[in-house]
């Protein structure tokens, strides 16, 4: 789990890999649907949360990185801490895995 830092007002990817597995072994998931969740803290989980991401690359240990846009729709995010995660979708199962924390801040002031 990491704790990742934005300010408000930025459009960047949020990055994560994942190293999912099928019957015990890694596999390449980029041929799947890779979906991406940011649930502010103190807020009820909803399946509405989910919205699409995208693939970035598979490295050479098998780790694949996901990306998704923060700063504009689906993931215009306020001021707070968020709890992330992926869901990669493989008919028929759709697994939930937890990346870490972003935090969104208002920008520093001199």
């Amino acid at each position: 789990m990491s704790e990742v830092e934005f300010e408000l007002g930025t459009v960047k990817y949020y990055r994560a890999a994942v190293r999912p597995k099928k019957a015990g072994r890694v596999f390449d998931p980029t041929g799947d649907d890779v979906f991406f969740a940011f649930l502010k803290r103190g807020t009820e989980w909803s399946e509405d949360l989910w919205a699409a991401g995208e693939w970035e690359y598979v490295d050479d240990e098998g780790w694949a990185h996901c990306m998704a846009l923060v700063g504009e729709a689906p993931f215009d995010l306020g001021a707070g801490l968020y709890h992330v995660y992926a869901r990669i979708v493989d008919n028929p199962e759709k697994p939930k895995e937890y990346l870490g924390v972003l935090r969104m801040r208002a920008p520093r002031t001199t």
